[in-house]
């Protein structure tokens, strides 16, 4: 039986007789449930507070169609559910604003409507909620999560182009949420608007992460490191070394096998203490990897990036034979790599033409679908087994 995590839901109607009734349905189900009548009088603020908002479409003063643009600035995560006696040209045209917007809508329930209609759309935001949701997320519910696959954690392998040799695994969460999936970094499942809670859902799946690798590694014998993508805006947090130190202890995972790869950085308001926490990574042997050049993460000198490897962004590699700006880009990258003497690892080989020139640019570590898409754990055992025995295969070959 599925286990849905708590929402905090906001119903806006100016029926007060319909907003009461679905309180009491909502509630039944131990969601915590508000109600109002008055959308122009309610603190746009306040919106983000909600996980999910069910709207009426016609209501005097302000209605649904003005009500969207408000929640697209003011609560662009929560999701939305249209609860309306409309006719299905406006709601079509509704949706179509919705999307134009950036607003998260995910159902229309036509009035009168079943409850079990009701519960069908807030069971569909369960997934994203999990993620995006007000409500702190234990480790027990994230791993029944996981059980149920409302969140998958897959990994990709990062070999040796060369050579072939198996590397490590960057993680990537897939959120199911009713007939959305979506692939999303680790941690870009936060909403970076609630740092805390970021940093602590972070964490959580990343501790999924660290187990599932170190299954991988006592089973296949090899010691492999994980990359985590991390938002710099979490990394900059004064409590991420401890909780990161705290995670890290739990899992019995060691700090020399990961690798963090920081986004956003011009975004960080605290580069100081971004640097900070960064040289406390250094000490514990954690490395961290470099996509973007920014001068929030550069040494004060501009001698070296405060980094361990940098990374060729898929953005670039997937266009290197098509782009000479991207040739340009990925050379410059890679050149750069050589006089600092750090390894730069390309991200998104789609075809055996790119990882050639990759390879005959100075680039031997990659990661992309031409060796293996993100999968499962247990698939990428398989995915492992399978290039053993044909390694053993080609090197009994060449004896006989």
């Amino acid at each position: 039986m599925m286990m849905s995590p708590r929402q905090k839901i906001l119903i806006l109607d100016d029926d007060r007789f319909f907003t009461h009734l679905i309180k009491r349905l909502l509630m039944s189900s131990n969601h915590d449930v508000e109600e109002c009548n008055e959308p122009a009088r309610l603190d746009p603020a306040r919106l983000a507070g909600f996980d999910l908002i069910l709207l009426d479409v016609m209501m005097p003063v302000m209605d649904g169609i003005q009500m969207l643009d408000v929640i697209r600035q003011y609560a662009p995560t929560t999701s939305v559910a249209l609860a309306t006696a409309v006719d299905q040209n406006t709601i079509d045209s509704i949706v179509t604003l919705a999307a134009t917007l950036g607003v998260r809508l995910i159902g229309v329930l036509s009035k009168p409507f079943k409850a079990t209609a009701l519960a069908s759309v807030v069971e569909s935001n369960a997934g994203y909620c999990l993620a995006f949701g007000t409500q702190s997320v234990s480790d027990a519910t994230l791993r029944q999560a996981l059980l149920e696959q409302r969140i998958k954690i897959l990994l990709q392998p990062q070999v040796c182009l060369s050579t072939g040799r198996w590397l490590g695994c960057e993680a990537t969460a897939v959120l199911h949420s009713g007939d959305c999936t979506s692939m999303l970094a680790m941690s870009s499942l936060s909403d970076a608007s609630n740092p805390a809670a970021a940093l602590d859902f972070t964490l959580k799946l990343a501790g999924f992460a660290m187990a599932q690798m170190l299954h991988l590694q006592a089973l296949s014998g090899t010691r492999l490191g994980l990359t985590l993508t991390i938002p710099a805006a979490i990394a900059a947090l004064p409590d991420f070394t401890r909780a990161l130190a705290a995670r890290l202890a739990a899992e019995n995972f060691p700090a020399i096998l990961l690798v963090l790869d920081l986004q956003d950085r011009h975004l960080v308001a605290d580069v100081s203490q971004l640097h900070t926490n960064i040289m406390w990574l250094s000490q514990q042997g954690t490395r961290l990897s470099l996509t973007c050049f920014g001068s929030p993460m550069m040494s004060s000198g501009q001698r070296r990036p405060l980094s361990d490897e940098l990374r060729l962004h898929r953005s670039v590699v997937t266009n290197i034979l098509h782009s000479q700006q991207d040739r340009d880009s990925a050379s410059m990258i890679l050149n750069l790599g050589l006089r600092l003497c750090m390894p730069t690892i390309a991200d998104g080989i789609n075809d055996s033409s790119t990882c050639q020139w990759l390879v005959a640019n100075g680039c031997n570590i990659g990661q992309g679908n031409y060796i293996l898409p993100p999968v499962p754990a247990a698939d990428l055992l398989n995915w492992h087994r399978a290039r053993v025995a044909d390694a053993a295969a080609r090197s009994q070959k060449a004896i006989a």
